[in-house]
């Protein structure tokens, strides 16, 4: 069960931070930004 729960709550927190990018992207700008600040710097 462990494994299961693991995995279920792996794709819940995708998922969560997906829509989460989504309704920052789309409703506010500065929340967005402050968000993408170390999705950049993880990339660089």
């Amino acid at each position: 069960m462990s494994r299961n729960t693991l995995i279920i709550a792996g794709v819940v927190v995708v998922v969560i931070v997906v829509l989460f990018a989504v309704f920052s992207g789309s409703s506010v700008d500065a929340p967005a930004s402050e968000t993408e600040v170390p999705e950049a710097e993880a990339t660089e």
